[in-house]
């Protein structure tokens, strides 16, 4: 073999190690993305258990890309709850707030986990 040519096993070896190294980054994107789903689906009274074991059978089975498929059906999932905050804070008690378009104090439904202006009809 002529000098600084390259065989064949080492152009294999590469190729081996570039879809090694592509393979790792989806497995560990899945799991960081599994950690996030889990914590805000815990945030939002949703079902986080289920949804860490989708994503992680997702990332496992699916190669790295079935984990970010699951996590961008989670998204979407995410937008039809109604409860898209986190709770007021102080326990039980919340703090007393106020519309941004009326002013009147707004109400805590817990049931949602949101505030909401009577005068306006909506959630803030």
């Amino acid at each position: 073999m002529p000098l600084g040519a390259v065989g064949s096993f080492q152009i294999e070896f590469v190729e081996w190690l570039v879809l090694l190294a592509i393979l790792v980054s989806f497995l560990v994107i899945g799991i960081v993305g599994a950690v996030w789903v889990y914590g805000d689906a815990e945030r939002r009274g949703m079902d986080a258990g289920m949804w860490l074991a989708l994503v992680l059978m997702g990332t496992f089975l699916g190669f790295g890309l079935g984990g970010l498929l699951v996590i961008g059906v989670y998204r979407a999932e995410r937008l039809k709850q109604p409860g898209g905050t986190l709770p007021p804070p102080g326990g039980s008690e919340p703090r007393a707030r106020f519309c941004g378009a009326c002013g009147q104090p707004l109400a805590w439904i817990p049931e949602y986990r949101r505030w909401y202006c009577s005068k306006c009809g909506q959630y803030r």
